[in-house]
């Protein structure tokens, strides 16, 4: 009984991250497009039941609206039912999988809200769009909304999309991502532990495999050679022969994004070639390189606030390369929800910068940012594989994240002279750990700890109520969702108790107390559809102090994973 209802439990949140995230909602806004290249016929939103029922959509409402007020509202009839898991899709005809059809056009292409209502007028799920352009009102936004400029390409289709089915943390910034379109199918990008692109092995002139693009897709390049793609020959990488660049050669900005999970606790690794030799007097050449995502253009950045820049919308840790006229630098930067400028509200952080000299550190150079948790650590040169190289460390939001590169030039006489972003043995790690982590305090002394990993077919994974002292009986709370900080439980008779678990999953009994530690074995099934799930456990037992008779431990959050 124990494993069927946790497994059906697990089965049921969106992988990775906080479970479900923090938001209650039983049904999101989960992908959508407002914009595209030709003549706005592709424009859709796709609602998701992330619930564990039915949800009965009867009399609730989806709203566009902007700075001049409501541009549509779509009303659904009686008897709209969305089934647990499924998708329901509002937009133009030929959007595939669409259920109900409207003209197109029906969303405006800058800076809109769309809000999903219920019956009662009560707002279930809501985003700001291009927020870069203002959050005309706050209440239509989750967080400072969603930053960066966007259209979709058509023939190399994008949207902005959840990081996965149902993924809510109440700030549009962390819960969007720029990644192929999927109108009523999953947004869920394959989990891959570990890729590593030795390019030597793909053709010149062909797409790196598992990448997507906002216009051009990585391309492979003899790094001797110059061609369409490699606008000058440069030495091969310390690996020697291919590279692969990720510009639109014909001029502009360019959003890749690797099409894997990357979670949250993640480790990229690369070699990039750095140029520093100066541009022409007012060009300017930018990458960003991180996890999170960016926008369409990849707008250019602005690390050091001076050039009036507010639109790029990159999110996450990022390496941000800038090259002018005075030569070129590197800087760390935690862009957070990708918000900036004079309207932001949480300002983007250096977290530190690497000025290039040329024949010192130019040319070839190691990249890596590795994050796990709320650290991360980067660093810039050094040997591949080995800590040295320049170090910083930072603390970083724990929110999920997707590996991207953005690329811009800003020349006057086109791409001359410009190095699009180029790199080559990318390594990308995901550290799916499986691990069990404590948070909060218990009261009367109690604590509930792990014992071994959440990991993948590990059958006796335990978590043990501890300090168990008035009658040898303990119990297992477990919740979707973390509380944390805790709920104060003085109200309901157990002063200096906190709740820390949603509690909606259910409480179990451990097995036999023993010298005041109760175990509930927890069995992790061998599926590879649970890496990254989440759930939240509280230890519960007996008390002779507390009015209601019940002490309540720490929180642990649970993490499934390899």
């Amino acid at each position: 009984m124990l494993t069927t209802t946790l497994l059906n439990a697990l089965a049921l949140l969106p992988q990775g991250g906080n479970g479900q995230g923090t938001s209650t909602a039983p049904v999101v806004i989960n992908e959508f497009n407002y914009d595209d290249s030709g003549a706005d016929n592709f424009e859709f939103v796709e609602l998701y039941n992330r619930s564990s029922a039915p949800v009965d959509l009867s009399g609730w409402s989806l709203v566009g609206d902007d700075s001049n007020g409501v541009n549509f509202t779509e009303t659904f009839p009686a008897g709209t039912i969305l089934a647990p898991g499924d998708f329901l899709v509002l937009g133009d005809a030929g959007v595939p999988n669409v259920d109900i059809i409207r003209a197109s056009g029906f969303l405006q292409n800058s800076n809109e809200s769309i809000t999903l209502f219920d019956a009662s007028s009560n707002i279930v799920d809501t985003l700001i769009y291009e927020a870069n352009k203002g959050v005309f009102n706050p209440l239509l936004a989750e967080g400072e909304g969603i930053w960066g400029n966007f259209v979709m390409i058509e023939g190399n289709e994008t949207t902005w999309s959840r990081f996965r089915d149902g993924f809510d943390t109440d700030n549009n910034g962390y819960d969007f991502r720029l990644q192929p379109w999927s109108p009523g199918a999953s947004n869920d990008l394959p989990y891959v532990p570990a890729m590593a692109e030795v390019l030597d092995g793909y053709t010149v002139g062909s797409d790196v495999p598992a990448w997507g693009s906002s216009f051009v897709n990585p391309v492979v390049i003899d790094p001797a050679v110059v061609d369409a793609n490699n606008p000058s020959s440069i030495p091969a990488s310390p690996q020697g022969g291919l590279a692969a660049v990720t510009w639109d050669p014909t001029g502009g900005g360019n959003h890749v994004m690797s099409l894997t999970d990357a979670g949250r606790n993640t480790m990229v690794e690369m070699y990039v070639y750095i140029d520093a030799t100066p541009l022409q007097v007012g060009d300017l050449e930018m990458w960003s390189v991180g996890f999170g995502t960016s926008g369409t253009f990849y707008n250019l950045p602005d690390p050091t606030g001076t050039l009036g820049f507010a639109a790029n919308g990159d999110t996450g840790l990022c390496w941000t390369f800038v090259r002018d006229d005075t030569g070129a630098t590197i800087y760390l930067m935690d862009r957070n929800d990708g918000a900036m400028g004079a309207n932001a509200l949480t300002a983007p952080v250096v977290v530190g910068s690497v000025p290039i000299q040329a024949g010192v550190n130019d040319g070839w150079q190691r990249l890596l940012i590795d994050i796990n948790g709320t650290s991360a650590d980067a660093r810039f040169g050094g040997t591949y594989g080995v800590a040295d190289g320049t170090l910083f460390s930072t603390t970083v939001d724990d929110v999920d994240r997707g590996l991207y590169v953005g690329y811009r030039e800003a020349i006057a006489i086109g791409t001359t002279g410009a190095r699009p972003f180029t790199f080559d043995l990318l390594t990308l790690n995901v550290e799916g750990s499986a691990r069990a982590v404590p948070y909060g305090s218990g009261c009367e002394n109690l604590t509930l700890s792990s014992t071994g990993a959440p990991a993948l077919g590990n059958n006796t994974f335990s978590l043990d109520v501890n300090n168990v002292t008035v009658v040898p009986i303990a119990f297992v709370g477990f919740g979707t969702s973390v509380v944390n900080p805790g709920l104060d439980l003085t109200a309901i008779g157990m002063p200096g108790c906190f709740g820390y678990t949603s509690l909606d999953v259910g409480l179990f009994g451990t097995g036999p107390v023993v010298n005041g530690t109760g175990s509930l074995v927890v069995p992790i099934a061998n599926s590879t559809a649970l890496i990254g799930a989440t759930l939240a456990a509280q230890g519960i037992t007996f008390s002779n102090t507390t009015a209601l008779g019940l002490a309540a431990s720490n929180g642990v959050e649970i993490f499934v994973g390899n």
